[in-house]
């Protein structure tokens, strides 16, 4: 089951500006996390179920973030 938007949003609010440094410190380009960070929330969002009582929020998205911004940057 997919997080509801208030699940999301909640989430969004308390990790989105940490997930965003984190791309940005990887990344050293604004634009560049700016774009990966709603990929990152959207890839969680699939997810989801699978962190279900698993752990912490936060390493699934500090996982994510990584997995993505490492992906983008091998991508042509």
């Amino acid at each position: 089951m997919a997080p509801s938007k208030v699940q999301l949003a909640r989430l969004y609010d308390l990790y989105g500006g940490l997930i965003y440094r984190d791309l940005l410190r990887r990344s050293e380009d604004e634009s560049f996390a700016a774009e990966l960070l709603p990929a990152v929330f959207a890839r969680a969002t699939q997810r989801w179920d699978e962190w279900a009582g698993r752990g912490s929020r936060l390493l699934l998205l500090a996982d994510l973030s990584l997995s993505e911004c490492g992906t983008r940057a091998l991508s042509p």
